[in-house]
């Protein structure tokens, strides 16, 4: 019973500091697009993005145990199964172009708008 709780726990978590990081990544979004003036803490979006991203694959993986392990089927939460492996794919893209507009730093006006 205790390693069912720890699916949601996690992912609760998880949820809260993806609001934190996409409420960073607005105000890049506002400063760029928006004209508006404002700071943005490069580096905090980042690492919490980052750890956030990865943590929501682990869960969505540990998810598929715990219903494999406790239902002995995958997808045994029927829309839930099915909405956090739509997840998965976004989350990769999110992972895949965050960390290449880290790697390659420069202006750019579409590759922010897909990595959000």
């Amino acid at each position: 019973m205790f390693k069912m709780s720890i699916h949601p726990a996690i992912q609760a978590a998880v949820v809260l500091a993806y609001l934190y990081v996409t409420w960073l990544g607005l105000h890049r979004f506002a400063s760029r697009h928006l004209g508006k003036a404002t700071g943005f803490n490069w580096k905090r979006h980042v690492r919490l993005g980052t750890i956030v991203l990865v943590v929501a694959l682990l869960g969505a993986v540990g998810g598929l145990m715990v219903a494999k392990g406790f239902w002995y089927r995958y997808l045994a939460t029927g829309l839930h199964g099915i909405l956090g492996l739509i997840a998965v794919p976004l989350v990769l893209v999110g992972l895949v172009t965050g960390g290449y507009m880290n790697w390659k730093k420069r202006p750019r006006r579409v590759l922010p708008l897909v990595h959000g």
